[in-house]
């Protein structure tokens, strides 16, 4: 049997006093309606008492406001990507702000629809949506988003406006003066998988921007080949005739890397050192790997703080916010 919930009638019967006597003084107009202090102690104390729990969905109907937002993932898991601190930025900051979250994984389908995307936000009852796409985004989504002012904030994607993401250019330019201060000189920018993700060119081009800035010459490897092939691609990089003394590289490509230097008998980070972008605190051979800190946290911060001023004001495009890099951490380098 489910148990029966105190309602504000209970609370009212049991205190002696009017229905909107017990409303006003459990919603804070105590004051404002001249109730008196001994009135007011025995309502809270009369709800105390009866472990009544304020029913939140009803008073966000007579607000007309929810104090929630929605978080949409893509069904297809190849385009979303929520590491814990993305997720732990966006609880501590509605935390702070008293909102809540719902999360849910939606088929493109429905994004893209004029009739079954409006309709998530009533059913869901939130007032503005964070999205978190890495690639493959919907693209009606937006023209229905801007259509019908729902406050939205995109995460990890990079968009003209609304949108939060790392600043994946800066970091690799971060990552190449990293490097050349531990003295390398033949650092290799390495991508063996093939990504529609924003991340791939921006990290690129900052790396190449850096190597030319510091008088040397660029070498990237771009193979664009399925994880199947990652093992090649690995030997035939490792067992060139002059291999790099650095390579940069996506994060679920290091462990293939580190799996055929073992073999080569090629010591980490003594003969060759490896950086990668992503988390700290991963360990491949009993190595903590040397890593560029993505600010996920902080991405997760700045996208509630950007969906609240946009909840306020559906109309407004807020510019785009990239997030710094955090400082390079591990012990695959030297």
């Amino acid at each position: 049997m489910i148990p029966r919930h105190t309602t504000l009638k209970d609370v009212a019967w049991k205190s002696g006093v009017s229905l909107s006597t017990v409303s006003a003084v459990l919603g804070g107009n105590a004051d404002a309606l001249r109730i008196s202090g001994k009135t007011r102690e025995k309502v809270l104390k009369t709800a105390k008492t009866l472990d009544y729990i304020p029913n939140g969905t009803a008073r966000a109907m007579r607000q007309k406001k929810s104090s929630s937002v929605g978080l949409i993932m893509a069904k297809n898991p190849l385009s979303r990507y929520l590491p814990d601190p993305l997720l732990f930025g966006i609880l501590d900051e509605l935390e702070r702000i008293n909102l809540h979250l719902t999360i849910g994984i939606l088929p493109d389908e429905k994004l893209t629809s004029v009739f079954e995307f409006p309709k998530i936000m009533r059913e869901w009852y939130t007032d503005g949506f964070l999205f978190n796409y890495i690639s493959n985004a919907p693209v009606g989504t937006f023209e229905i988003i801007d259509n019908f002012k729902i406050p939205s904030v995109w995460m990890n994607c990079k968009k003209e406006y609304d949108c939060v993401y790392p600043d994946d250019y800066g970091g690799a330019k971060k990552a190449v003066r990293y490097l050349v201060n531990l003295g390398h000189k033949r650092i290799a920018y390495v991508k063996f998988g093939h990504s529609d993700h924003y991340s791939v060119n921006d990290r690129k081009n900052g790396y190449i921007d850096a190597m030319t800035d510091s008088g040397l010459k660029p070498e990237e490897y771009y193979f664009g080949v399925s994880s199947h092939d990652y093992l090649s691609c690995a030997e035939r990089l490792l067992t060139a005739k002059h291999i790099p003394s650095a390579i940069i590289c996506y994060g679920n490509e290091i462990d293939v890397l580190m799996y055929v230097a073992a073999i080569k008998g090629i010591k980490i980070p003594d003969d060759l050192s490896l950086l990668t972008f992503g988390l700290s605190g991963k360990t491949a051979y009993g190595i903590e790997i040397s890593v560029m800190k993505i600010p996920f946290y902080e991405i997760g911060i700045s996208s509630v703080q950007i969906l609240v001023e946009k909840m306020k004001n559906p109309s407004k495009s807020f510019s785009k916010k990239e997030i710094k890099y955090g400082e390079s951490e591990g012990k695959t380098c030297v």
